[in-house]
């Protein structure tokens, strides 16, 4: 009986002893992993930025030429109306 109590001693200590978690060099190959993906996804960023400000500065000038060109109009129309009323 004392055998059977030791052998179940020796086995549950094993058991207990041992850990769970991640190891330290587990840990450091996914910070390097991610630090990759992150550095990818920032330079991706920074050059879709930049294409569409290189795209986007035609668009707004045009927009903002319009608009101005209708305040004119309505500026020198008002004018007008103000003059034959």
């Amino acid at each position: 009986m004392r055998k059977i109590q030791d052998k179940l001693s020796v086995h549950m200590t094993h058991h207990s002893n041992k850990q769970s978690g991640f190891t330290l060099v587990e840990m450091m190959i996914a910070a390097a992993i991610g630090a990759v993906l992150l550095g990818g996804m920032i330079s991706v960023f920074l050059g879709n930025k930049k294409t569409a400000d290189l795209n986007g500065a035609p668009y707004h000038k045009q927009t903002f030429s319009s608009m101005l060109s209708l305040w004119q109009l309505r500026f020198w129309l008002c004018r007008l109306m103000r003059l034959h009323v």
